[in-house]
């Protein structure tokens, strides 16, 4: 079998999901090949070892992803998720959007469903971020402080599918124009605004 750098950047990208956006770490109660083994999380900086079925719903949801990395990842597979950000925190969305686009980055296609502003906004962010000259200064900015994350427009695809109609919303510029979510926002801004 012919070897793949890939594989040893895959293991490092399922150990920063792991300790950057799970916060600790996905491990077996058992070496293999025991059946009784189960899957274990262990929380930074603590010796406690919590079954999968009471963590939170973002390390249940998550924990397939850094198996998924660490153990069947290969350059060009298709990794399909669909709405990445049910049960995360908007932070958690943000530094989940600008690890997707490093599994991008990393030789794998992403595709996802979403109707979280905060992930497409934020990947309008990581596009231009891609443009900018200092890339050390831009990831300062960045939740994840990587700039590997940044992504290049030729690399996205984006569209929104209402009412039976596909439209694709990534113009020229790489901003991202999906209407009625971020018409919402400003309203929620602007009834606030009006108390």
């Amino acid at each position: 079998m012919k070897y793949d750098p890939t594989i040893e950047e895959y293991d490092r990208l399922a150990q920063l999901l792991e300790k950057q956006i799970l916060g600790g770490e996905v491990t077996f109660s058992e070496q293999e090949p025991d059946p009784k083994r189960e899957i274990l999380f262990i929380p930074s900086e603590s010796t406690i070892s919590l079954e999968i079925p009471v963590t939170s719903s973002m390390v249940k949801e998550l924990t397939p992803l850094v198996f998924y990395l660490r153990y069947f990842a290969h350059s060009g597979n298709l990794l399909i998720i669909d709405e990445p950000e049910m049960n995360l925190h908007p932070e958690a969305q943000a530094k989940l959007i600008e690890f997707l686009a490093m599994l991008a980055n990393a030789g794998l296609r992403v595709l996802i469903t979403t109707h979280s502003p905060y992930m497409v906004d934020h990947l309008a962010n990581l596009i231009a971020a891609d443009k900018c000259t200092d890339r050390d200064a831009a990831s300062s900015q960045f939740f994840l402080k990587d700039s590997s994350a940044f992504i290049p427009q030729e690399k996205v695809a984006a569209y929104k599918v209402e009412q039976g109609k596909i439209e694709n919303i990534l113009d020229e510029d790489g901003i991202l124009n999906w209407g009625t979510f971020g018409n919402v926002s400003n309203r929620i801004i602007e009834i606030y605004g009006n108390l």
